[in-house]
C-alpha cells in the first residue's frame, strides 16, 4: 500500500507539478496512509477471527474423536 501511495504521488508530481502544492501532496499521502491503516486493521481482525474459528473447529473435532473412541471402547467391552 505504501508503494502504491508513493507511485501515485510521484506520478501526480511529475504530471502536474504546477497544479499540486506540497501541502496538497502531503494531504494525499496522509489520506492514502490512513486508508492503508484501515485495510491493515481489517485484515488483522479477519485473520484473528479465522484463527479463532480454526481453533474452535480443532477443539470440536478432538471432542468428536474422543467421543467416538469412547463409544468404540464401550462397544468392545459389551
Amino acid at each position: 500500500m505504501q508503494l502504491l501511495a508513493t507511485i501515485i504521488v510521484l506520478m501526480m508530481t511529475y504530471v502536474c507539478k504546477s497544479c499540486l502544492s506540497p501541502a496538497a501532496i502531503a494531504g494525499i499521502v496522509v489520506i492514502l496512509a490512513a486508508a492503508a491503516l484501515v485495510v491493515a486493521v481489517v485484515v488483522i481482525r479477519r485473520r484473528r477471527k479465522i484463527s479463532e474459528l480454526e481453533r474452535q473447529m480443532d477443539d470440536t473435532v478432538t471432542k468428536i474423536q474422543t467421543g467416538l473412541l469412547t463409544n468404540s471402547n464401550i462397544l468392545k467391552t459389551a
